[in-house]
Order: structure tokens, then C-alpha cells, then sequence
């Protein structure tokens, strides 16, 4: 019992660091010329009336327990396994559409962790595959 809670939490610390990283990257985003880096996106009304968007490729859908990724090699994504097996979530599923964000993969010796950057979709159940 204990250890399940253990794991929720470290969960919800995980899901909390990739939304901070994720509007991170919108406000670095959003603030890319010099004119908006003098003022605070919640007090810059021209920033209200531009749309910006980030691709997502679906890894794991909102809902699902099973833990798919998608294989460097290929290009396909497949669920992911631990000695063989499929790998389960074991406790809550996801809250939320979990994938990546397309070519945003940084080498091992770039200083990067050689994955893409991760990301959450609040909203409708999406696909496994499906770029959103």
C-alpha cells in the first residue's frame, strides 16, 4: 500500500515537471523578439490574438495503463517492455495524452538525455500515432 503511494506521487512530481517544461517552451516561445521580451505575456495583448502550437506525436493515450514508446530505430511506435514483457502501468493511467514533441531529440553527447522532448495534451482521448 505504502509503496503504491510512493508511486503515485512520484508520478504526479513527473507529470508536474513535464508541464513546467512544456510552458516553458510556449513563454520562451511566445517571447522570441526583442518587443515581447520587454513585457509579460499576461500583460501583452497582441500575444492573446497569435496562435502558438507545438506538434505532438501520441505515444499514450489518456486512460491507458499499457506504456508505448516510440522505437528510434524504426520509427514506429511500440509498446515498450522490461526482459521481454509488455509493460504495464500498474497503479493510475495516464491523465492525460502523453507522446513527444517531433525533432526535438538531443543526443547523449550533445548533452541531451537522447530522447525527444516530452508532452501532455489536455482534451479528448487521442490515438497511439496520431500527431496531434
Amino acid at each position: 500500500m505504502f509503496s503504491l503511494f510512493l508511486q503515485q506521487i512520484i508520478i504526479m512530481k513527473i507529470y508536474a515537471y513535464l508541464l513546467v517544461t512544456i510552458a516553458s517552451l510556449l513563454l520562451i516561445n511566445a517571447c522570441s523578439d526583442t518587443q515581447k521580451k520587454q513585457s509579460l505575456p499576461t500583460n501583452n495583448t497582441e500575444l492573446a490574438e497569435e496562435e502558438l502550437w507545438v506538434d505532438m506525436l501520441v505515444e499514450i493515450p489518456a486512460g491507458s495503463i499499457k506504456k508505448f514508446e516510440l522505437n528510434k530505430q524504426n520509427g514506429l511506435i511500440e509498446m515498450d517492455s522490461i526482459d521481454g514483457k509488455p509493460r504495464f502501468i500498474q497503479y493510475l493511467g495516464y491523465p492525460a495524452n502523453y507522446g513527444m514533441i517531433p525533432n526535438t531529440l538531443l543526443p547523449l553527447d550533445k548533452g541531451g538525455d537522447g530522447d525527444p522532448l516530452d508532452i501532455l495534451s489536455i482534451g479528448p482521448v487521442a490515438q497511439s500515432g496520431e500527431l496531434i
